[in-house]
This record gives structure tokens, C-alpha cells and sequence, in this order.
């Protein structure tokens, strides 16, 4: 056993909290005994797993989860597991349900904590917060390596599997191999593997596409390794080096003088061939292609406007999005926004007591007296409806409070799914007017964050514009 502080010291996180970290290595017959203590902490507040009492929320059990390696795509559950780029492994888990630890701490305080912690030891715990509190058994599976390779025609798969020496069960390790595209499984091979090492052929008919390769236990029915990849079949090379002139681009100001010499590369790109060229490719990734952008196109995750005025239809398009929340709440964040842009949308949505929170900023005034504007934007949201089923706060970015910003978003946080924010592309009240682009946002929360942020910074009466 062995206990060493991978901190020198505690790291200040707030005026309460502080943090360390600490390497620990345990026996099985320790790591057992923890085991047992979480199991029997149900009706517990805290547990003792060696370095004093620690606070607990209610946990809940996760049965064991096979975590492949990252590959093709990335798993979010490597973020918080040690070195899993091998076969993957096997985890049991304590779901901490009800995140007492995470509720005691303001998010700047978790964004500290998960920075620190992962400029220390390689855990991004920042992009997978839901495991905070959590307690994570992690079992590598380390007794096989499994390699394999393609023919020159692409027609087959050739592996070669070597397993630990200490397995001595001959006959009961399963190989299974499929190549998909377009979703299809356009190749398959399975084969029992003879230990210690198996030399396997698969004549799969094409084995250009992504492979998923699982080796797996029959006996005790446990996945030893999954991996699914893509061969290497083309390679550009690009290249830079300067011209053979060694000229300089030369900038100049309002009296011809150089203010600025840009060194010119010249770029050459080289590129191999691909070894098998399959012409029914181009169809078919054509085909994906298109259809990709007919279900963004559908699901409004990607709009755009202004080829012609498209006014009515991107109001229409807003109000679909807003109808989608049936739950939670939503935030608009807009410069410009005023309250017929609220009328106009927010207005339209179906579902009794969902809640608005809507920024805006002085700009939406224009030349009018700030505090005369919000009078009348006041006016008009208590006067223009009789507000049945409506909860709006509408706050403006003014008088120093805040920050001035630019960006125009729609966000619909519901409950129980994962949020999604629109960048609407112009304000409000000039969608549809020229040209713009509604696309939804890959990673919502840090927008979300942004517009809580700015949201608590306007938390003064002269910054309140109307509130349901």
C-alpha cells in the first residue's frame, strides 16, 4: 500500500472550499472492503474509505458496463476512466443521484476544480459533470491484443490475435468481425480462436469500410476487447517552404511607408492514390449527403433566409422551435430584442407556464430615452395579450451592469434532455429580411453558462424590463 499528494499544497477553489488530490495504491482485499462499504452506505450521509468521513449523496448501482476504446468516435466515459485506449474495459459504478457535493458549489467554483484537476491527471471530469460524486470501478481488459490488417484488394481481413499466457482455456474465445457503411453490414467473419495466438482470414468482400472487431469469453460471456476503425487508405502531404524569389509581401500606410512584410510560402500537396477506387462510393456518399441536409433542413437545426424576404417563414420557423419546449425553460439572448419580437414568438408558444427569460440590451432603445423605452415596452407586453398561461422575465443589458454582446441565441432547456441553443444569425426582428443562417449549436452548455452569467449580472431593478 502506498499514499502519496500528487498537490503540493491545498488549491484554493472559494472563501469554504480547497482541494487536493491523492494517489493511493491498494490491494484487491482494500479495494474489496471499499467496495462492500458503498454497497452498505444506502441509508448513509457519509462512508470512510481511508482518509476520513466523506460526504455522500444517495447512490444508485450501475451493474457492470462494458467501455469500449476510443476509436472512430469518442467516448464520453473516457473522459473519467485511466488510460482506456487499449480494448476497453469493464467499470461498476455508484451513480450519485441526487449531487448534494455538486449543489454546495457555484459553477465557477466546478470549472476551477475540473481544471485543476485535469491540468494535474489526464480526467476531463468538466465535460462530463453528471459523474461528480460518483464512485467508478474500473477493470481493464489487458489479456489480448488483437491486430489485423487487409489484403491488396481490399477483399479480405487478416488478423492476428495473441492473448495473455496465463489463459490456458483453449476454444472458448470468440472473434467477431463486421464492416459497415450506409449502415448495412457489408462484410462479417466469425471464428473461435485457438490460444495463444490465432492467425484469422475473413474473405468479407470489402474491407475498405469502418471494421468493429469483438473478441469476446464464451464461457463467462465477457467482451475482452472491442475496437472499431478504418483503414488508412489515402494520404495527402502538404508542404511549405519559401519562394525561390525570396520576395516579401510589403504593406503600406496612408504615406507609403512598410508597415508590415509577410513572408510568402509556396505550398505544394502531394498525394497517394487509393488503392482500390470503388465508383458506387460517389453515389452513395452523395445520396448521404443530401439526406443529411434534408433532416437539418427538417428539424430546423439548420435554416437559411433572406434569398428572397422569408420573413413569414422564419417566424414560423422560431415558433416551431419555441413550441418544442414543453417543459423547462428557454432563453433568448438578443441585443435587439424588443417586445414585439417577443409577441411575435414567444407568444405563440402552446404550453401553459413554460417560462421565458429574455436579454436584450440598450442598443434595442436605439436614440430613445432608456428609461422611456422600457415604459413602453413594458406597456406593451401587459396591454398587447391578456397573458393567459405566460411567464416572462425580460431584463436589458444597461447603466454599466453586464457586458455588451453581439450574438443572438435561442435556448430551450428541458427537463430530462439535453439542451439545445440555436444561433438565430441576425435579431429577431429582422429574421427573414436578409440573409441569415439558424443553426443549431454542437455544444450548447457553455452558451447556456454564458447567458446565466450575464443573466445574474443584470439582477438590478433598472435593468428589469417586464416580469409574468
Amino acid at each position: 500500500m502506498s499514499e502519496y499528494c500528487l498537490t503540493d499544497k491545498l488549491i484554493h477553489i472559494s472563501s469554504e472550499y480547497s482541494m487536493g488530490i491523492i494517489h493511493k495504491t491498494l490491494p484487491l482485499n482494500c479495494i474489496d472492503k471499499i467496495f462492500n462499504n458503498i454497497c452498505a452506505s444506502e441509508n448513509s450521509d457519509y462512508i470512510d474509505i481511508g482518509n476520513g468521513p466523506l460526504l455522500i449523496g444517495n447512490l444508485e448501482f450501475i451493474p457492470k458496463v462494458f467501455v469500449p476504446q476510443n476509436s472512430t468516435i469518442t467516448i464520453m466515459m473516457n473522459k473519467v476512466l485511466k488510460n482506456n485506449f487499449r480494448n476497453g474495459s469493464y467499470t461498476l459504478e455508484f451513480f450519485d443521484v441526487t449531487k448534494n457535493c455538486k449543489s454546495m458549489l457555484r459553477k465557477k467554483d466546478i470549472k476551477k476544480i475540473t481544471d485543476e484537476l485535469y491540468r494535474i491527471i489526464p480526467v476531463d471530469l468538466f465535460t462530463i459533470t453528471d459523474r461528480i460524486g460518483n464512485f467508478i470501478f474500473q477493470f481493464p481488459s489487458l489479456n489480448v491484443n488483437a491486430h489485423y490488417t487487409t489484403d491488396k484488394n481490399e477483399l479480405e481481413l487478416n488478423y492476428n490475435i495473441q492473448f495473455d499466457d496465463r489463459l490456458c482455456n483453449k476454444s472458448q474465445y470468440q472473434v467477431i468481425s463486421e464492416l459497415i457503411y450506409d449502415n448495412n453490414i457489408v462484410g462479417f467473419g466469425t471464428a473461435i480462436c485457438d490460444l495463444p495466438k490465432s492467425n484469422i482470414k475473413f474473405d468479407v468482400g470489402d474491407a475498405s469500410q469502418m471494421c468493429r472487431t469483438t473478441i469476446i469469453d464464451n464461457q463467462s460471456q465477457l467482451i475482452l476487447s472491442r475496437q472499431e476503425t478504418t483503414f488508412m487508405r489515402q494520404i495527402t502531404v502538404s508542404t511549405a517552404m519559401s519562394t525561390v524569389y525570396g520576395e516579401q509581401r510589403l504593406m503600406f500606410d496612408d504615406n507609403n511607408n512598410v508597415v508590415k512584410e509577410i513572408d510568402v510560402n509556396s505550398v505544394s500537396l502531394f498525394s497517394t492514390e487509393e488503392p482500390v477506387v470503388r465508383l458506387r462510393k460517389q453515389f452513395i456518399d452523395n445520396r448521404q449527403y443530401n439526406k443529411r441536409i434534408e433532416e437539418l433542413l427538417d428539424r430546423r437545426e439548420f435554416r437559411r433566409y433572406g434569398i428572397k424576404t422569408e420573413r413569414q417563414k422564419a417566424l414560423d420557423d422560431i415558433r416551431y422551435l419555441i413550441n418544442l419546449a414543453n417543459s423547462g425553460k428557454v432563453y433568448i439572448w438578443d441585443p435587439y430584442l424588443s417586445a414585439r419580437d417577443i409577441l411575435e414568438t414567444w407568444y405563440y408558444n402552446k404550453t401553459f407556464g413554460v417560462k421565458l427569460y429574455a436579454i436584450t440590451s440598450k442598443d434595442a432603445a436605439g436614440g430613445d430615452n432608456l428609461r422611456d423605452w422600457i415604459s413602453r415596452e413594458a406597456h406593451l407586453l401587459e396591454n398587447r395579450s391578456n397573458n393567459y398561461g405566460i411567464k416572462l422575465e425580460f431584463r436589458c443589458q444597461c447603466n454599466g451592469h453586464g457586458y455588451a454582446f453581439h450574438d443572438r441565441f435561442l435556448m430551450l432547456l428541458r427537463r430530462n434532455e439535453r439542451p439545445k441553443v440555436w444561433s438565430l444569425g441576425t435579431s429577431i426582428n429582422n429574421i427573414g429580411n436578409k440573409h441569415h443562417i439558424i443553426q443549431e449549436v454542437q455544444h450548447p452548455r457553455m452558451i447556456i453558462d454564458a447567458f446565466e452569467e450575464l443573466w445574474d449580472m443584470l439582477s438590478y431593478d433598472e435593468c428589469l424590463i417586464w416580469r409574468k
